[in-house]
């Protein structure tokens, strides 16, 4: 899948998960200001973003967590990209 059809898909699951879905979302848009998320809601977003895309995010290795929806979906493409280096 390429980076653009990540994010695409990733805009949609976020908005359709979002607390606080007035207005429109964009990749700079974020969870927590924006969106409305909150740490379950972030848990609930994990799963179904795992389950969506057939990888792991807890795995993937990164220094901060994500803040925004185009940080998510970096998140999900660095995932599947190491999904499919490992296999």
């Amino acid at each position: 899948m390429e980076r653009d059809g990540i994010e695409t898909d990733v805009i949609e699951l976020v908005i359709s998960l979002a607390p606080d879905r007035h207005g429109t979302s964009t990749a700079a848009s974020s969870l927590v200001d924006d969106l409305g998320y909150d740490s379950a809601r972030l848990i609930e977003l994990t799963a179904v973003l795992e389950q969506y895309f057939g990888c792991s995010l807890i795995d993937t290795q990164r220094d901060d967590p994500p803040a925004t929806v185009g940080d998510v979906a970096d998140l999900v493409s660095d995932s599947i990209a190491q999904q499919r280096n490992s296999a």
